[in-house]
């Protein structure tokens, strides 16, 4: 049975189950969060989201490793610093612009990051797009485009839509400075020390909320 749970972990049918596990919740996310947002203010939910986060992050790790070897008593990194504020500037854009436009509009525009991501990628990092996906991004640049100025032109207050488009654009541009950072880091890191001192200075970046 072990043996059988073993494999069926690493095969492609638990990858691509998990993966529509995180589709699936990160598509109900954003209506999750306008509820809350009834009750909670935008600062105080992501400073939530990312301390609990960062809490349950180190409870499970405990029960593996000693808690010296999961935080090495030192400085940590600049640039795990710099993720984590950009990880704290997403989270809280992301939230003040489901707050401002709702969930769908702030969900098809979150897509700018790996757009950014992408874009940082082949002028910063030398990586190498195909003809397809060249045309690929081109056809996301003019969708997003689109789809904002359907909106604009559909909303009753273009000054409000204008800022809650300008929250989530600025929570896509810190999520790629998250990005750029996580890949750094990655060379030199464990994942779960990234993610821990990530997640600490995210919240303690919109701290106190």
């Amino acid at each position: 049975m072990e043996r059988a749970t073993a494999a069926f972990k690493g095969s492609y049918a638990y990858g691509l189950l998990m993966t529509s596990i995180t589709i699936v919740l990160w598509a109900i996310q954003p209506f999750f969060m306008k509820v809350a947002l009834l009750e909670f203010s935008s600062l105080y939910i992501s400073w939530f989201r990312l301390s609990f986060a960062c809490c349950m992050l180190l409870f499970l790790q405990s029960l593996k490793h000693p808690i010296k070897d999961i935080i090495p008593w030192r400085l940590p990194p600049i640039l795990a610093v710099i993720s984590g504020i950009g990880l704290g500037i997403n989270y809280w854009g992301y939230i003040e612009g489901v707050r401002l436009s709702g969930p769908t509009n702030t969900q098809i525009l979150i897509q700018l990051g790996p757009v950014l991501l992408t874009l940082i990628g082949v002028f910063f990092f030398g990586e190498y797009l195909k003809r397809k996906q060249v045309l690929g991004l081109i056809i996301a640049v003019a969708g997003f485009s689109l789809f904002y100025f359907e909106k604009y032109q559909e909303s009753t207050d273009s000054s409000l839509y204008n800022t809650a488009s300008g929250y989530v654009v600025i929570a896509a541009i810190a999520w790629t400075f998250y990005g750029v950072a996580q890949k750094s880091l990655k060379e030199q890191f464990s994942s779960q020390y990234i993610n821990i001192n990530v997640y600490f200075f995210a919240s303690l970046t919109l701290f106190p909320s």
